[in-house]
């Protein structure tokens, strides 16, 4: 595996929301980008995948073809960094506590600082590794398990730590190289709470393709999540871009991560040539690697001054003038979709609609809840202990791909997985009833890979108890 560098290019869930032609809202306005000043860091080799750190103060980066690295000027990549000092980058150096002879990278860094996310390729291995700051030092990376990394091209860590971002090539892929996401959780594969004396460990899920929508017949690559989680920038030489690759963004409609608005090119800041790892460095800048001074050549890094729009702003306020406030003491059902008020400037849950029906998705084959179905199981226990009448019925199913008699299982280990979590939270069995159908009820077309997605599903309906039939409870 290697990060692709510039030369070579030139030679499970909350409610669906099934949105066919959204287009990404323009949140912020863009100055032409210019050339990080000091000519250290940017130098006669290849830079790439700036990340700066939360204080502002350290600037890592790769670097590649460079005389300095520990393969040598033409083998492998390595971890730079500069430090700003008096107001200007002091000489970057290689960061030899983490560099082999392979390719390696920060690709993300924790929003405390103390925490560097890197990867190492060597030999074809790839690892993604942690290394935490103790007493002013880096110390030795640590090894996360992230199973189904296949030829991967780039990655990105979100600031949290439990969202991976990869462009990577493999088997359901639709271009060169699509853009995948993976999610921590941890404890036990359910979000069994961990008891005293037992140990947690974390777990990832293997990488889920992001849909067809962001994924064209050509390469995808450099993905970066806004701080928010809510929009995803990236880089593609897809169809009707400006150079030999263009920065996109898009916004991500739900929780389900298959959904998005149609992606939008960056043109503000593309140029003629390559343009990509665009990321955001603070609130008011943002920085990317573009070869866009020597066409054709290698990349440097260059930093562009960014504004919220005015709309964007406009909308904020709008939206925070019409918070609904809670009055205390009210425990019904709300007709708003919303699952959370603010009371006394603090945030608290709200019951869920019982006349709406909501669906967890999962991945192919699996019935293990994921990091991204956590905020609705949470939700759902809150409401059904502000409601003691209600109960539940769950309600599984999958798509059409296996055999139909392990199906019908697979369904029921579905529902499973939600009704052990609502019991591990004191939710009582005899409040949960559970169906399960197999592939004999979709609800979408299981000929195309956004269908199965929708079909890989557990229903719920919340119902007030004289509504459950006894005889729809299953062990």
């Amino acid at each position: 595996m290697i990060f692709r560098y510039i030369g070579s290019l030139i030679l499970a869930l909350l409610a669906v929301a099934f949105v066919q032609k959204a287009r990404a809202q323009e949140l912020f306005e863009f100055d032409q980008p210019r050339k990080l000043v000091s000519e250290e860091i940017n130098s006669g080799a290849e830079e790439i995948l700036p990340l700066l750190s939360p204080d502002g103060m350290t600037l890592y980066f790769t670097r590649f073809i460079h005389q300095d690295n520990k393969g040598g000027k033409f083998r492998g990549q390595d971890i730079w960094r500069s430090i700003r000092k008096d107001g200007r980058w002091l000489t970057p150096e290689p960061m030899s506590e983490f560099n082999t002879i392979g390719n390696n990278a920060v690709i993300g860094i924790h929003k405390d600082g103390k925490r560097l996310y890197l990867m190492e390729s060597l030999k074809g291995n790839v690892q993604i590794q942690y290394s935490d700051l103790k007493d002013g030092k880096w110390q030795k990376p640590v090894s996360m398990k992230v199973e189904g990394l296949n030829d991967i091209s780039a990655m990105y860590m979100n600031g949290d730590g439990d969202v991976l971002l990869l462009a990577m090539r493999r088997g359901d892929s639709v271009g060169y190289d699509d853009l995948y996401v993976c999610f921590k959780y941890k404890g036990w594969h359910r979000f069994h709470q961990v008891k005293e004396g037992e140990s947690e460990q974390e777990w990832w899920s293997e990488p889920i393709h992001l849909g067809e929508k962001l994924n064209s017949s050509k390469t995808e690559m450099s993905p970066y999540l806004s701080p928010d989680g809510k929009t995803l920038y990236f880089s593609s030489n897809r169809h009707g871009g400006r150079g030999s690759a263009d920065i996109y963004y898009a916004h991500r409609l739900d929780d389900t991560w298959q959904n998005w608005s149609e992606p939008v090119n960056l043109r503000a800041v593309n140029s003629e040539g390559y343009d990509g790892y665009f990321v955001m460095a603070d609130s008011s800048r943002a920085l990317l690697a573009s070869n866009r001074e020597h066409y054709r050549r290698l990349a440097d890094i260059f930093v562009v001054k960014m504004r919220e729009k005015k709309e964007a702003v406009l909308a904020k306020k709008e939206t925070s003038e019409n918070t609904e406030v809670a009055k205390d003491g009210e425990n019904k059902l709300e007709d708003s979709t919303s699952t959370e008020e603010v009371i006394n400037g603090e945030e608290r849950k709200k019951v869920l609609n019982k006349d709406e029906k909501h669906f967890f998705l999962f991945a192919t084959g699996s019935s293990e809840l994921l990091l991204n179905h956590l905020p609705m199981l949470e939700q759902l226990v809150y409401t059904m202990k502000q409601l003691p009448s209600l109960t539940i019925l769950l309600d599984g199913h999958t798509d059409f791909v296996g055999d139909k008699k392990a199906n019908i299982k697979l369904s029921e280990d579905r529902t499973a997985a939600i009704r052990d979590f609502l019991i591990a939270h004191e939710i009582t069995e005899d409040r949960i009833a559970i169906e399960y159908h197999g592939e004999e009820k979709p609800l979408a077309d299981n000929y195309s890979r956004e269908g199965r997605q929708q079909n890989r599903r557990v229903e719920f309906t919340l119902m007030d108890s004289r509504d459950v039939s006894t005889s729809s409870l299953k062990k």
